[in-house]
């Protein structure tokens, strides 16, 4: 059973085991492959103050490409979904557009899960985000005047996330 399939009840699988990270013996050999978490001197202080600032910034979803951007995409969903998410956020970078969106299930697809049928949704939900690849591509390239290179699509049911992310190439797109 995977880890986070819901049971009959909506509730955690009892066969779902947490996340362990796995470290090898040879990486204490490597100082430069290190989990994330574990730094020099072990502690996630080791974070550089600028990454941490933009983690903690709650603003970094705010700004008129952006707003625009989770509009459009939350659009789509509730259109050819039929239902849209509850929240929609938009984060840039130079050459990347990632949206998270969250609350986007229905209510069959929340019986199907209650019923322990989170397979069927989760294949469902997948054939669905891939065959949006070219609206999708369409919204983001019209917006952000760039064309997209590659397209990534997840989702996760407990709790209800998805993820859409747009890498962009480097020069602007040819005006349509």
């Amino acid at each position: 059973m995977w880890r986070n399939s819901p049971g009959a009840s909506g509730s955690r699988s009892k066969l779902a085991r947490p996340r362990q990270r796995l470290m090898l013996p040879w990486l204490a050999l490597y100082p430069y492959a290190r989990s994330p978490t574990q730094g020099r001197t072990g502690l996630p202080s080791d974070i550089h103050d600028d990454d941490a600032a933009r983690m903690r910034d709650a603003d970094g979803h705010d700004g008129p490409l952006r707003q625009q951007l989770s509009n459009a995409m939350a659009a789509l969903y509730k259109e050819y979904l039929g239902k849209g998410p509850t929240d929609c956020r938009a984060y840039l970078e130079r050459d990347l557009v990632v949206l998270v969106l969250t609350g986007g299930y229905s209510a069959g697809e929340q019986t199907l899960f209650e019923d322990g049928k989170w397979h069927e949704v989760r294949h469902a939900r997948q054939a669905w985000q891939d065959s949006m690849e070219a609206r999708f591509t369409d919204v983001i390239e019209q917006l952000t005047h760039r064309t997209v290179k590659a397209f990534m699509s997840a989702s996760h049911q407990d709790p209800d996330v998805s993820v859409e992310l747009f890498v962009l190439h480097e020069t602007p797109a040819v005006p349509r």
